[in-house]
């Protein structure tokens, strides 16, 4: 939690308590208030009247009023007006009443004026903190501390976490490791936080485990799982995957009714590379929830690779239902292929024509299934299909399939040609695929058989 320092004046009070009023809960902040880092100095009767009055409204609660009084106050002033504490009263208003630019620019005027005023840092600091200009907050809170005479050790630690919020890692680290050296006894579970957070984005991961395991010792509840995610994401990150894994199951075995620590053994062994574990965490998020479609996706891949596509196929399938495309055709069709089930695959290619038609792979895929069932004819058509839309760039033109799948292609068709007696096509077809480099030697030969052929028929 970070602390304003409410004070209105930059100058030790001269009887007790003037000048100083009490705590203020403000947001995420609290008001500290205590007297001035200057030494005794006699306030002007206008100046300390106007103080007396002000602090009386805020015990009240009446910033506002506090506000509008010292306007008006600077406004018939004359040489008062700009005095170094009304400045100072102004800025606390603005502060009071969440007025953060306002409050930065009065503060600003009274640390130019008394550049050794330590509360009027403290707060300008804090109100840059709610501007979100975190590296001047940092400055700001890091003179505040250089100028105090007893240290407070919030006051750089919130140096620290406002350099670590400010994307300033290294600063942070050693600003943070400066606080623990020179207040090992004032060590809290925040400051371990801030710590082990600047260690990481300074690249001091390794560094920063120790400090992660006694935030997971030392906290409960919501706080202690946070903690634990954060440590799980470290081993992860720093590729200590059989750790991680052993980690990502104690979690999933003391929380095994939340779906993120499941999540967790499913990253830390996909890390890890060990696919059962992955696929047996995956499964069990599966019947804890519906798995979004890059999860469901996931698991059937994860089937696939495990050799179990009997699981994969009805995943597969919904997914394709809900919103098909030529990817998860391809692996649907695979996973009945692996099964044997060819005639389930070749139904896929039909039921799904237009996602097949825009995709030349699918094209070719579907051709060898039809050859592969001796189905030459419709292979045939199929394969000259994929051969004249196969596309690479060539000659000013661009074709989606490689040279080498293309002249495939060419190839396979005049061997389906050849299975059923049309030699002219064969002909036509090898003739195409010995233009490719990858398929000529074959296609030449192949060409040499059909010329024979077609030689004996027009005999």
């Amino acid at each position: 939690m970070l602390f304003f320092c409410f004070s209105f004046s930059c100058r030790q009070p001269a009887r007790k308590n003037r000048g100083v009023i009490p705590a203020v809960p403000f947001l995420l902040l609290l008001f500290l208030l205590s007297g001035s880092a200057m030494g005794a100095e006699t306030l002007p009767p206008p100046v300390n009247r106007l103080l007396y009055q002000v602090s009386m409204l805020y015990k009240q609660g009446e910033y506002a009023k506090a506000s509008e009084l010292v306007r008006n106050f600077r406004k018939q002033a004359g040489k008062y007006a700009d005095h170094t504490d009304v400045l100072l009263a102004q800025a606390n208003c603005c502060l009071a009443m969440q007025k953060y630019q306002c409050a930065v620019q009065s503060y600003r005027k009274v640390v130019l004026s008394k550049p050794d005023c330590g509360p009027a840092w403290q707060n300008m600091a804090g109100a840059l903190y709610h501007l979100q200009n975190y590296a001047e907050a940092a400055r700001g809170f890091q003179r505040a501390f250089d100028l105090q005479k007893q240290k407070k050790p919030e006051l750089l630690y919130y140096t620290g976490l406002c350099l670590l919020m400010a994307g300033e890692g290294h600063e942070a680290r050693v600003v943070l490791q400066r606080l623990f050296r020179q207040f090992p006894s004032d060590i809290t579970p925040e400051w371990k936080e801030a710590m082990a957070r600047a260690l990481i984005a300074d690249n001091h991961g390794r560094e920063a485990l120790p400090l992660l395991r006694e935030l997971v010792s030392t906290y409960t509840g919501e706080q202690k799982k946070q903690w634990s995610e954060f440590l799980l994401y470290q081993y992860i990150q720093l590729d200590m995957n059989s750790r991680a894994l052993a980690f990502a199951h104690d979690l999933a075995r003391t929380y095994p009714l939340e779906d993120r620590w499941w999540k967790g053994v499913v990253r830390a062994a996909l890390k890890q590379e060990d696919m059962e574990d992955a696929v047996m965490a995956l499964t069990i998020i599966s019947f804890m929830r519906p798995l979004d479609r890059q999860e469901a996706r996931l698991l059937a891949g994860l089937n696939l690779y495990v050799d179990i596509p009997v699981k994969a196929i009805p995943i597969y399938e919904k997914l394709m239902s809900e919103k098909p495309s030529p990817e998860l055709l391809k692996y649907v069709v695979y996973a009945y292929t692996k099964l044997g089930h060819l005639d389930s695959a070749l139904h896929l290619f039909e039921k799904y024509g237009e996602v097949t038609a825009r995709d030349e792979h699918l094209i070719l895929m579907h051709a060898d299934m039809l050859y592969s069932m001796s189905r030459y004819k419709e292979a045939l058509s199929v394969y000259l299909r994929a051969a004249s839309r196969g596309k690479h760039k060539e000659r000013n033109k661009i074709y989606s399939l490689s040279k080498r799948e293309r002249g495939r292609a060419w190839l396979m068709a005049g061997y389906c040609a050849c299975q059923v007696d049309d030699f002219v096509t064969a002909d036509h077809a090898f003739s195409m695929a010995s233009g490719f480099a990858s398929q000529r030697k074959q296609a030449l030969k192949a060409l040499r058989f059909v010329e024979k052929r077609l030689a004996s028929m027009g005999s």
